[in-house]
C-alpha cells in the first residue's frame, strides 16, 4: 500500500482542493503542511494552510537539514520538513501533499517508489480554463494571473519529465469526481 500521495500540476488545476477532499475521505489520511516564506492569502491560517515563516527562519531550518524537500516559486521558498512525513507515518497514517516536479523527485529519492504515489492533475480547457480559475482565486490581479500563465509552458515541460502513477482530469466544479479518481490510483498498488 502506498503511504504518500503526491499531487502535482500547473497552478490552478485544483491540486489543493483535491488534497482537501482526499483528507476528508479518511481519518487515516492527513495533509502535509509545508513551510513558506510568502505572505498569507486572505483566509489562510498559519499551521493549517502553511507554516508562514521569515526568509531568515527558512534559511536557518534549511542549514540545519530539517527539510525533506524545498523549492522556490515566484520568489518565495516552500519546504516540507522530515517530521511532516515521519510523524504521521509512525502513527500509521497516510500523507497527501501538493508538490512541484522537483518535490516529486526529492520525496521519491528519500522514500522510494514503493510507498510514494505521484498523480498529475490536469484540467480540460487548457489556458482559457486555467485563466478563469486563477482570476477567481486572485480576483482582479490580472498581472499576477498573466505572469502565471506565461510560465505555463515551462511548467508543462517539467511535468512531462516525471513518471506518474496516474493522470487525473479535474473538471471545474467536479473536484469530488477527480478525488475519486486520485484515490483509485492511490489505493491500487501495482507490484
Amino acid at each position: 500500500m502506498y503511504e504518500i500521495l503526491l499531487l502535482s500540476g500547473v497552478s490552478g488545476v485544483g491540486k489543493t482542493s483535491i488534497a482537501n477532499w482526499v483528507v476528508k475521505s479518511s481519518r487515516d489520511i492527513v495533509e502535509a503542511v509545508s513551510h513558506t516564506t510568502r505572505a498569507p492569502r486572505e483566509g489562510e491560517v498559519d499551521g493549517e494552510d502553511y507554516y508562514f515563516i521569515s526568509e531568515e527562519d527558512f534559511a536557518e531550518m534549511s542549514m540545519a537539514g530539517q527539510f525533506l524537500e524545498t523549492t522556490e516559486y515566484r520568489g518565495n521558498h516552500y519546504g516540507y520538513t522530515y517530521d511532516t512525513f515521519t510523524r504521521p507515518m509512525d502513527e500509521g497514517k497516510q500523507i497527501v501533499c501538493v508538490v512541484d516536479t522537483e518535490g516529486v523527485r526529492q520525496i521519491r529519492e528519500n522514500f522510494g517508489d514503493d510507498i510514494v504515489c505521484a498523480i498529475r492533475v490536469m484540467c480540460p480547457g487548457g489556458a482559457i480554463e486555467l485563466r478563469k480559475r486563477l482570476l477567481e482565486r486572485h480576483g482582479d490581479d490580472v498581472e499576477k494571473v498573466d505572469a502565471r500563465l506565461n510560465s505555463l509552458e515551462g511548467e508543462q515541460d517539467e511535468l512531462n519529465s516525471i513518471r506518474y502513477q496516474g493522470v487525473v482530469l479535474n473538471r471545474y466544479g467536479f473536484a469530488h469526481t477527480a478525488t475519486s479518481d486520485v484515490l483509485a490510483f492511490f489505493n491500487r498498488k501495482v507490484v
